[in-house]
């Protein structure tokens, strides 16, 4: 080793710990970023229950925040002035706290210019990735079964979970509660 590249102990240990430090920042905001509502444009929102279509959701819905005061449970954000003409759109995030689908729907009744109604109820639907959830790797884990209030999970023979799709209405708890990291289960917006 040359004289230069040789560093003092004292050079060492500054060089280590600022190299911990950076380390150690990138890793916090990374986990920070992972919980940021503010993701790239172009990805499909879960939106409230009764949410109509998407196009048509976009241009009734005025932004006004209704829905989100009206939700008991918090579980309905407004999305960021970053995205653009999806900002101030209502958006609920399964990660973190999804929808309790509460029977009397005050965000429903709340909004007063129709995107959202009742006769769109459905939300979305769960998947569940068999690579990433505990269950498929012969761990046991009923979370999601025993959380859904739907009952849209079934075990099968073997404790393995899956969606029973006509009673899903993809209010999030499944993904809640999934233990896995990253999450086994997501739900994919109608």
């Amino acid at each position: 080793m040359a004289d230069d590249e040789k560093l003092s102990r004292r050079d060492f240990f500054r060089k280590g710990i600022f190299s911990l430090i950076k380390e150690g920042s990138k890793l916090v905001q990374g986990t920070l970023e992972s919980f940021n509502l503010e993701v790239e444009e172009g990805v499909r929102y879960l939106r409230p229950p009764g949410a109509i279509a998407e196009h048509l959701f976009l241009k009734i819905c005025t932004r006004c925040g209704d829905c989100k005061e009206a939700c008991p449970y918090n579980a309905i954000v407004l999305l960021g002035e970053s995205k653009g003409k999806l900002a101030g759109t209502p958006a609920i995030i399964p990660t973190v706290t999804p929808c309790y689908y509460c029977e009397d729907f005050p965000c429903i009744k709340a909004c007063k210019e129709g995107a959202l109604t009742t006769s769109h109820l459905i939300m979305g639907k769960a998947v569940i990735s068999a690579s990433k959830c505990y269950a498929y790797k012969q761990t046991f884990c009923i979370d999601c079964f025993n959380e859904c209030p739907k009952h849209a999970i079934e075990l099968d023979i073997e404790g393995r979970p899956k969606i029973i799709e006509e009673k899903c209405v993809g209010c999030g708890m499944c993904v809640r509660v999934c233990p896995a990291s990253p999450k086994a289960i997501k739900v994919i917006p109608l």
